[in-house]
């Protein structure tokens, strides 16, 4: 029973010291940051110079990923209105050309 309440006690230290640690950082952080923005302005903070740029952002999630290109076709996707069949067999239909034509796309995209 003892080393129960030896163990919990140990934990929940640890987990204390690891959110006090984790809280001073953040603070260190964003006095850092508000330290720069007041340095950067010759009149004092506008609301202009906190408004994050293009730049500011690029700057911050430069490790991210940039946007993918849009290689896909473009297409007409309407369907032709048809007295013949019934709308399951057109959703059928459909179905099947686009797998196929998903699989054209996909052989093409890993050829080149």
């Amino acid at each position: 029973m003892k080393i129960i309440i030896l163990i919990t006690v140990v934990e929940t230290l640890i987990l204390t010291l690891w959110m006090a640690y984790s809280y001073y950082k953040r603070q260190q952080l964003d006095s850092r940051t508000t330290l720069a923005q007041t340095l950067s302005t010759t009149n004092g903070p506008s609301i202009n110079s906190r408004i994050p740029t293009a730049a500011h952002w690029s700057a911050m999630n430069g490790s991210q990923l940039g946007g993918q290109q849009d290689d896909r076709q473009p297409m007409n996707g309407s369907v032709a209105k048809s007295n013949e069949v019934s709308s399951s067999v057109r959703r059928a239909f459909a179905r099947k050309s686009h797998q196929l034509m998903y699989k054209k796309w996909s052989r093409d995209r890993h050829d080149s």
